[in-house]
């Protein structure tokens, strides 16, 4: 499954957000369960959240033109407090400015239709 997400970046803690684009995941069947097991996990914790490293090949992801590589990109989960359903975006940092990268959030529900 293929999402594009509206895509932000913040240069410094101080600053405001600015759209940049969007953000293209190509999430593969595999990966997909992988998200399931960190729901799971995620709920098991009783945590409010969860930011785990994105392994190299777990997700295809395509920045917004003129915003370099993402280092270090994570995904971070969370539970919706009304309905306790999962989402997740992904943060990193910018390779062309160090600036923060950020998406979106996406059910992980939405990535199984």
């Amino acid at each position: 499954m293929e999402l594009a997400l509206d895509t932000y970046r913040k240069a410094t803690a101080q600053d405001s957000s600015e759209e940049i684009g969007r953000t293209k995941l190509t999430i593969e069947p595999e990966d997909y369960r992988e998200l399931e097991r960190l729901e799971e996990s995620l709920k098991e914790s009783g945590q409010p959240e969860m930011l785990v490293s994105i392994r190299e090949g777990m997700f295809d992801i395509e920045t917004p033109e003129g915003h370099g590589d993402l280092l270090e990109p994570r995904l971070r989960m969370f539970l919706d407090h009304e309905t306790e359903a999962a989402l997740f975006h992904v943060v990193a940092t910018s390779s062309a400015d160090n600036s923060l990268i950020y998406t979106e959030p996406a059910l992980v529900r939405l990535v199984a239709m």
